[in-house]
């Protein structure tokens, strides 16, 4: 994966905070698993959420995380389309199998439409 740049998001933080910021983004579990990665206690990660520069940081890194990750998926689609067509067009193929690979390029096309309707409204 691409490296992300998230330093505009951490330049305006504490260290606590930074190593709190880290260990949300990285899915520790639950929040007291969280706030001992960190190493901060339960009552200052909820005190930190509370805080709006620390709730901008966190959101700011998630967006670009999520930006990330969405164009990996947009960049892996036409290889993933691709194998389905093979799969629905092999004449060898068992008749079950060609028909899930047409029916999941069907539901991505419809999906997709919808999307694209949504975002032109």
């Amino acid at each position: 994966m691409a490296q992300i740049d998230i330093s505009q998001y951490l330049a305006a933080l504490t260290p606590r905070q930074r190593r709190l910021l880290l260990a949300l983004i990285g899915g520790a579990g639950t929040k007291t698993q969280t706030a001992e990665e960190a190493g901060v206690s339960r009552r200052t990660l909820y005190r930190y959420l509370d805080d709006a520069m620390f709730k901008s940081a966190l959101e700011g890194t998630n967006i670009l995380l999520l930006r990330a990750t969405a164009s990996q998926i947009l960049a892996a689609t036409g290889t993933a389309v691709e194998a389905l067509r093979r799969i629905a067009e092999d004449s060898d193929a068992k008749p079950a199998e060609r028909a899930q690979a047409a029916s999941k390029i069907l539901d991505c096309f419809f999906q997709h439409t919808e999307k694209i309707l949504q975002l032109s409204l």
